[in-house]
């Protein structure tokens, strides 16, 4: 039977704010159920890779990729919808929230153990 423990490599844990991922005492394996995400939020008050607090985060990244949304719907960015179109569009909803909004995240190498 599979080992339900994803396996991280440190590029994904990387996308985190440092002191809010937590590790397994028993397996060394990052836990991210409290990790909060590199953000742009507040960056300019000190806070230099982001707000460390994921409620304010996930409140504010809903509204500002409302916003957002609601823009591209007058002014659609226009494309056929492949991946660097889609790229585009989570540029342009996730700018104000993520510094890697429209990127492909390079860094989650990830899967689970005893699976191919």
């Amino acid at each position: 039977m599979a080992d339900p423990h994803p396996i991280f490599s440190q590029g994904w844990v990387d996308y985190f704010i440092p002191g809010t991922v937590s590790y397994d005492t028993d397996t060394g394996m990052p836990n991210l159920d409290n990790a909060v995400m590199r953000n742009l939020i507040a960056v300019d008050l000190g806070f230099e890779h982001g707000l460390p607090d994921q409620n304010i985060v996930d409140r504010l990244e809903v509204a500002s990729s409302i916003k957002r949304l609601h823009e591209l719907e007058q002014n659609p960015i226009p494309g056929n919808y492949d991946l660097a179109h889609m790229q585009r569009i989570h540029h342009y909803l996730f700018q104000d929230t993520y510094p890697w909004a429209g990127e492909i995240r390079t860094g989650a190498d990830c899967q689970t153990r005893g699976s191919r």
